[in-house]
């Protein structure tokens, strides 16, 4: 986008107000929403939101603003000038639309002027031309469904006919279930019509994250990556494997790689491992041994940590298991920072810290896969809209921030029920409520986070200002994503970053219309939803396994010779 489209943005944040006065707390958060679309540069989004001002506020200059500015950026320089004319005649001393104004007269027009700038096909027209992509689903595809279905039932041999067209099936699977959904529509099965959409957008997805991986496939040079040699995973305790840890062992499988998962051993020889990843080594001494016998025999180490130990607070649940509680933690982390041929972590602020620091960091984000059939699994009919919570013992305090508004909404929706999962103290802040109004569920292992998640239907994420969460990962909007869970959260490093699928939020007053509109709003749900499917199938392990397999195959194309010291003996790393 053009320079005075982004000037324009930033405009609007200052709320250019219209002449009817203040817009009411309805219109104030759907112009928040519009704008963190924008920012994310979700125009789609952007543009639905907006349009829905124009239906019920016509008279609203921010959004006739906005549109305009659209079609200017996207070579439609008339229409333009005629959203930017409509709005001078609501507000004719307004000087941004004055200036966009000129800047559209002055512009050459490519397209002819639309007659509706907000009719359906217009904006799809407008879209095109932003994103430079068609529309997913064709009529042409749908006729095409609808001849290749009828060859089929009238076939002598169906089964045959399906055999010889099964390409094609795959490619015309949403237009087939188009079809499905309009038959269901017509027989007044609203509820198959709803299963059977569900089913078509989750395919939609799915083929337009599989086309930008090719894309990027392309991009990295084509041909698909592998790594037959052997891999050693260390972790403290191998019997209960992070989810982390798990994933990265099938997507190394996935690519042709062994791998051995191990607690501490004593090692014999190099011949044990082509690479080794440690997980969170410093919280046992051993592994550090192993480690440092890895090390001398020029083995390479990946040394992998999910969380920012030096920023951990004593009362995280995690401080008494990988925190620096005591020297000989604090030694241990640096001995195995001094043995990492690389230190990988799941944060991209984390990564910069530690490269700043002088450790050779990289960036590899959680992941998830969709071989847990639990993730796309739908959740079973409920009368309740459920506001959730994942903590461990020791968060409530970031619940506690929020929980006047939580309580605010459960008084303001009768529907509504807050679910707790993980924390029974951030449990018992809603003691206050009827016990029909609040669910506490157990944490339970990675694996099975989908079935928790399927318990809500909005996922809260507060987080107080503290150092440790500006290095936090951003795996809880990962696994909402790709369960089709929207979210509210705190505007941490990671959180922007991910952008998709919810809403980030500062002051209290934001979280109240946040959430109130959300609760509201099906449309607003189902698109957020959406938004992060998509996003977390571009996370799915199937796509993060190359970057682990960059860095494996970084290490052992360019093994550094054996450390050694002065006098030429190779180094020890001694633990005590």
């Amino acid at each position: 986008m053009d320079g005075s489209l982004e000037t324009s943005y930033r405009e609007l944040d200052g709320m250019t107000v219209s002449q009817s006065g203040p817009p009411p707390s309805d219109l104030k958060f759907r112009k928040i929403m519009g704008r963190t679309y924008l920012h994310q540069n979700d125009l789609e989004a952007a543009l639905e939101v907006y349009r829905g001002i124009l239906r019920d506020y016509p008279q609203d200059v921010d959004a006739l603003l906005v549109i305009g500015n659209l079609y200017l950026a996207s070579g439609d320089p008339l229409t333009a000038q005629a959203l930017y004319q409509r709005a001078l005649e609501i507000d004719p001393a307004n000087l941004a639309v004055r200036r966009q104004y000129d800047l559209a007269a002055a512009e050459s027009p490519s397209v002819e002027a639309e007659k509706d700038p907000l009719a359906p096909g217009a904006v799809g027209r407008l879209l095109q031309r932003l994103m430079g992509k068609p529309p997913q689903l064709t009529d042409h595809a749908i006729e095409k469904a609808a001849r290749l279905l009828e060859l089929i039932i009238h076939s002598e041999s169906p089964a045959e006919q399906v055999a010889l067209h099964l390409e094609e099936i795959d490619d015309l699977l949403p237009a087939l279930l188009e079809l499905n959904v309009r038959q269901a529509e017509l027989d007044g099965r609203a509820d198959l019509a709803e299963g059977l959409r569900a089913l078509q957008q989750n395919i939609l997805l799915q083929k337009q994250a599989e086309q930008e991986e090719e894309k990027l496939a392309l991009e990295q040079g084509g041909g698909s990556p592998s790594f037959h040699g052997k891999v050693l995973i260390l972790a403290p305790d191998p019997e209960n494997l992070s989810g982390r840890m798990a994933l990265l062992a099938e997507a190394i499988e996935q690519y042709g790689g062994r791998v051995q998962i191990s607690g501490a051993f004593e090692v014999q020889d190099a011949r044990c491992a082509d690479v080794v990843i440690a997980s969170n080594p410093h919280s046992d001494p051993s592994l550090l041994e192993t480690l440092a016998t890895l090390a001398a025999y020029n083995v390479p180490i990946l040394v992998d940590l999910d969380t920012d130990v030096e920023n951990l607070p004593v009362s995280h649940p995690l401080y008494g298991k990988i925190g620096l509680s005591s020297p000989s933690r604090a030694r241990g982390y640096t001995a195995s920072l001094f043995l990492a041929s690389r230190v990988v972590v799941n944060s991209q602020a984390l990564a910069e810290v530690m490269c700043e620091a002088g450790h050779p960091a990289r960036y590899i984000p959680d992941t998830w896969s969709r071989k847990n059939p639990l993730w796309e699994q739908r959740s079973s009919a409920r009368n309740t809209f459920n506001l959730g919570w994942m903590g461990n013992p020791g968060q409530m305090e970031d619940l506690a921030m929020v929980r006047r508004v939580v309580l605010r909404i459960l008084r303001e929706f009768p529907q509504t029920q807050v679910v707790i999962i993980g924390d029974m103290a951030a449990y018992r802040l809603f003691d206050a409520l009827p016990e029909s109004r609040r669910v506490y569920l157990p944490s339970l292992p990675a694996s099975e986070h989908p079935y928790l998640l399927s318990q809500m239907d909005l996922l809260l994420v507060p987080l107080g200002n503290q150092p440790f969460y500006r290095t936090v990962s951003d795996t809880p909007l990962l696994e909402a994503g790709a369960r089709g869970i929207p979210w509210v959260a705190s505007p941490v490093p990671a959180f922007r970053d991910w952008g998709e699928g919810g809403v980030l939020v500062e002051s209290l007053e934001e979280w109240h219309q946040v959430l109130r509109q959300l609760v509201l709003d099906a449309e607003y749900r189902q698109n957020l939803s959406r938004a992060g499917r998509l996003t977390a199938l571009k996370r799915e392990v199937s796509r993060t396994g190359r970057l682990w397999l960059r860095v494996i195959q970084e290490v052992v194309g360019a093994k550094e010779p054996e450390k050694k010291d002065h006098s030429g003996e190779a180094i020890g790393v001694q633990i005590r």
